[in-house]
């Protein structure tokens, strides 16, 4: 999954400005939409960020917050306005609602038409998309063959820690630990897994 945060990391979009404060930039991007029209909220799939001039909210901020409130219900990654073309600067409202819901509002640059940053923006969330895929097949097949040559749990276990980069512990049904990755030998991380043992008994203890 890509959230706004990376696309904005991105070198090449450098000139995407968040406009709120409270702008929630952890919000997934799935799709890029480009759309003037005021109820296309209906048409959009989750997790879309939506690019626009804001035409039809020119002399109306009212209804530009409520396309804000529509698009953080859907939930929507967040939208993208062309200033200068229709609406020169925000009413505050606008940057309030925004805020309030913490939904980012965000400045396309005048120098670049909506179709060509959206067609860059979804050239990287499918690039990122199809990295991720062949990461995770490689994965996949890296322990299929582990398997197929008999390693132990505590072997696949170990590499997977390794390739997460994480401390991984693998507990059976009756809490006890069946494999780890060598995090666990240091007394801090010991200190983790106790806690650890201590919620799993909780909850099981609440699902009786």
């Amino acid at each position: 999954m890509t959230t706004m945060s990376e696309l904005l990391l991105t070198p090449r979009f450098s000139n995407i400005e968040v406009i709120n404060a409270e702008a929630n930039l952890e919000n997934l991007v799935d799709t890029i939409e480009i759309s003037e029209t005021p109820d296309i909220v209906a048409y959009l799939p989750k997790n879309t960020f939506l690019l626009t001039t804001a035409m039809a909210f020119q002399n109306d901020p009212e209804a530009l917050c409520k396309l804000i409130e529509d698009l953080h219900r859907l939930p929507a990654a967040g939208l993208g306005i062309k200033l200068g073309r229709f609406i020169d600067k925000l009413d505050p409202m606008v940057i309030a609602t925004a805020n309030r819901l913490q939904f980012p509002i965000l400045r396309i640059p005048l120098t670049v038409t909506l179709g060509t940053i959206s067609h860059q923006l979804l050239s990287y969330i499918w690039d990122h998309q199809t990295e991720k895929f062949h990461y995770a097949i490689d994965i996949q097949q890296k322990f299929s063959k582990m398997m197929i040559k008999g390693a132990s749990l505590q072997s696949l276990i170990q590499n997977l820690g390794g390739i997460l980069k994480r401390p991984v512990v693998l507990i059976n049904p009756f809490l006890e630990v069946v494999a780890s990755t060598q995090h666990f030998k240091q007394a801090s991380y010991a200190t983790t897994l106790d806690d650890i043992h201590e919620k799993l008994k909780k909850n099981a203890g609440t699902h009786k």
